[in-house]
């Protein structure tokens, strides 16, 4: 069993509000998110693709 650190039924969207509240909350700010999915066939394709436009971002 893996360790959790948000709630189980959150979906993508869920867990990256709270991961942004987080952390403005602490002073950052944050300029973008994206999302893996982790089991897809095309996994690294979605890597580099969340990667590329991050990097646009600076």
């Amino acid at each position: 069993m893996g360790i959790h650190f948000f709630k189980r039924e959150w979906g993508t969207n869920q867990v990256l509000a709270a991961l942004r509240e987080i952390c403005e909350s602490k002073g950052a700010t944050v300029r973008g998110a994206g999302e893996v999915r982790w089991f897809s066939l095309h996994r690294k394709e979605q890597i580099a693709q969340v990667v590329e436009a991050l990097s646009r971002l600076f």
